[in-house]
């Protein structure tokens, strides 16, 4: 028996398309999102506040199986120029494979964004990958305990 919330990881092993990935996140209510009384929080089954942007990445490369956690600030990416990440300071949002962004935060949570997957190979999705989250190169990982520069 699979934990709420959580996909069979040898299911989706190979779960390496777009389509395949956003199918997994289609809405708040099919990902197990509740509302905590009585201040009304979006909560991820297992992994607290949806409005934490933090957390939605954690919750999808745990309900994936595989990936990790990215983010940076604001401060330190120059190129993002989207108002709600501007507005947060910063962002962390969930990488699959090297190569696609997963983001509950900005899409399901915030409505910001329709698009819940990005593909870093994709040069349709450059444009948009370049506004919310910057360059690539300013990004920094989950290691475990905090966020370290990647090499």
């Amino acid at each position: 028996m699979i934990e709420a919330g959580v996909v069979d990881a040898d299911q989706h092993k190979s779960s390496n398309s777009k389509a395949v990935l956003a199918a997994l996140f289609p809405s708040e209510e099919e990902i197990g999102v509740t509302y905590d009384e009585p201040d009304g929080y979006a909560m991820l089954p297992g992994f607290g506040e949806m409005g934490r942007c933090t957390n939605c990445a954690h919750f999808v490369v745990h309900r994936i199986g595989r990936g990790s956690v990215r983010g940076f600030l604001v401060q330190n990416n120059p190129g993002v120029i989207h108002d709600a990440v501007l507005v947060a300071g910063g962002h962390d949002f969930a990488v699959i494979d090297d190569r696609y962004i997963i983001d509950l935060w900005i899409s399901l949570y915030t409505g910001e964004e329709a698009q819940v997957v990005y593909d870093l190979s994709d040069p349709m999705d450059q444009e948009k990958i370049r506004e919310i989250y910057g360059d690539p190169e300013k990004w920094w990982v989950w290691n475990g305990l905090r966020f370290v520069r990647t090499l």
